[in-house]
């Protein structure tokens, strides 16, 4: 019996440090091959706060869930939201504020009030880059936009980046003959397709007498990262100031950049958070004549 004993403590003792080696093997290939979402989200308001956030495993569309909460202070009217980067709407259903479209009539949510954030679509693998940008307006008539970033990967990071490749360019867009992608113009000499035809050396675009706001916007033909614009104005129409808006359809849209006034002729550029969209939009709230107007623009993307 002794011998037993000792034989068997004996083939414990030679082959018990491998049995616990290949167990951690086993455990360690399980992890690789099973690896978590480790993705997270961050507002960049403090008036806008994220409590919580719910991802589906493994990504895909409507699989990202916000909860956030209104800490401005008063009520707001949420006007516009829009998926960005990695986050893009690939054309499913509409991202919802307290399961209502803001696309469709701005959403109020009082002061203190829980906001829920549902239908954000998110890439199945890879890194992401990008979030969710929140269109909102105070009762003092202030409009703001927020950004909800996302970072982190899917599947563990393993597969390419969803987010932008190369590197961003100059370009003009496609503007529609008439009135389609414009408030109005002066008459054919300052049709609004001339404020992005690729040179500056006519006119432009000039719309009515009858004072902003106004507006023009162009397609550049699928979805890209934007990142800056810029505008080439005629010296008598500065100061002009507008805001910078982006679409998916050019229908729904969500604020780039508020406020930005041009003062001087020639280039001006002004640059803000990379989005995805198809469409951008010049909308003007002031301007030095009451035709206003845009000799040329050009937006700075990439894919």
């Amino acid at each position: 019996m002794e011998k037993k004993a000792q034989s068997a403590l004996e083939y414990l003792m030679t082959y018990g440090w491998t049995l616990i080696v290949v167990a951690m093997v086993v455990g360690t290939l399980v992890f690789i091959i099973q690896p978590p979402n480790e993705v997270s989200f961050t507002s960049t308001d403090n008036e806008m706060l994220l409590k919580d956030q719910a991802i589906v495993a493994g990504g895909g569309e409507d699989s990202v869930t916000l909860a956030m909460l209104n800490a401005t202070g008063g009520g707001i009217s949420v006007t516009g939201i829009l998926g960005t980067g990695s986050f893009a709407n690939t054309g499913g259903a509409p991202i919802t504020v307290n399961n209502e479209d803001p696309a469709s009539a701005p959403v109020s949510v009082g002061a203190g009030s829980d906001i829920l954030i549902e239908g954000i679509d998110a890439p199945t693998s890879g890194t992401v880059g990008g979030g969710v940008s929140i269109t909102y307006q105070k009762r003092s008539g202030i409009a703001k936009t927020v950004s909800i970033e996302g970072t982190g990967s899917f599947g563990g990071g393993d597969g390419a980046p969803s987010g932008p490749t190369g590197t961003p360019e100059w370009q003009t867009m496609t503007i529609g003959a008439g009135t389609s992608n414009c408030s109005d113009y002066f008459n054919s000499s300052y049709f609004c397709s001339f404020a992005s035809n690729g040179t500056a050396a006519d006119f432009g675009w000039a719309g009515l007498g009858t004072g902003p706001p106004k507006w023009i916007y162009g397609d550049l033909g699928e979805n890209k990262y934007v990142s800056a614009v810029r505008a080439n104005l005629n010296s008598s129409y500065v100061p002009q100031t507008m805001n910078i808006d982006i679409s998916d359809d050019g229908s729904a849209w969500s604020t780039l950049k508020s406020g930005w006034t041009v003062s001087t002729i020639d280039w001006v550029e002004t640059s803000f958070t990379e989005t995805q969209g198809r469409y951008v939009r010049f909308y003007i709230t002031n301007c030095a004549r009451s035709y206003c107007n845009m000799k040329e623009f050009e937006v700075k993307t990439r894919t």
